[in-house]
């Protein structure tokens, strides 16, 4: 390994994850980071993942139990056909309750993902990254014109909906969607440290986190260019195509910000 400042260019890599056709990348042309972002760590999953025995275990008492054990075999289903190492790294299990207030209708519907993706709240003026939390993972009451049909009982009812997260991977990124009809520029107040546990139904193992890179989106909806600061050791760097130059901490996180990548303090 040679000393010194290394400039790495991937071309040789992006042609291995791109090579197969179907796939909308290509190296002269402009992607959406998230949309990248996403396509690697599948191209990664699928091309380390091996099919494997996943047993789940256990019976459940109650309600609580029974949820749980779901939890574990929606995973399981999820990956068993191509599970690796890169799968722990990466995903994570989110949950949504849904429960009747009319009748004694109640699942759990669950999702895998490799990026979390949070809404900016509509109010105005600048926001945190918890009040985007908030807006993601939160309770929402099905009433009005947004009944739940309940196939059980035959009828629409009222019901409550929460949205909580059931697995957190090692390295977890937050998307943040800023991107509609136009760009919404607003400051979004990240923490360095990162507690979850108050998005969770129950102990999931990785709830702690530390921030360790921004991926920036210079420009606005339609065109725009791309910069990443990165933590290394106790100091921030900010990447710019092949320049790299020592920051502030206190600019780590600025209004460019689009996906933070946290990793687990466990």
């Amino acid at each position: 390994m040679s000393e010194g400042n290394l400039i790495i260019r991937p071309t040789t890599l992006f042609r291995l994850l791109v090579e197969d056709d179907g796939n909308d990348f290509h190296a002269l042309q402009p992607a959406d980071a998230h949309e990248f972002l996403i396509f690697t760590i599948d191209r990664v999953v699928e091309e380390l993942g091996r099919p494997v025995s996943i047993e789940v275990k256990g019976e459940a008492s109650n309600d609580t139990e029974a949820t749980l054990i779901a939890s574990f075999q929606a995973f399981k289903t999820a990956f068993r056909d191509r599970y690796s190492p890169a799968v722990d790294v990466f995903f994570g299990l989110s949950g949504a309750d849904l429960r009747s207030l009319d009748t004694d209708f109640k699942t759990c519907i669950f999702d895998t993902f490799s990026t979390l993706n949070v809404p900016l709240p509509t109010r105005s003026g600048d926001l945190t990254l918890y009040d985007c939390l908030d807006a993601c993972l939160c309770t929402e009451d099905l009433d009005g014109d947004n009944k739940y049909f309940d196939e059980g009982a035959g009828r629409l009812v009222r019901a409550q909906k929460r949205h909580a997260l059931w697995r957190l991977p090692c390295v977890l990124a937050i998307v943040l969607n800023r991107f509609g009809e136009s760009k919404d520029t607003r400051t979004v107040d990240a923490p360095f440290c990162l507690e979850l546990d108050r998005y969770t139904d129950r102990r999931v193992g990785h709830s702690s986190y530390r921030l360790q890179a921004v991926c920036n989106h210079i420009g606005n909806h339609a065109s725009g260019h791309y910069s990443a600061s990165v933590l290394e050791g106790d100091a921030w760097h900010e990447i710019d195509d092949a320049t790299i130059t020592a920051i502030e901490t206190r600019d780590a996180v600025s209004d460019d910000a689009y996906i933070l990548f946290y990793v687990s303090n466990d």
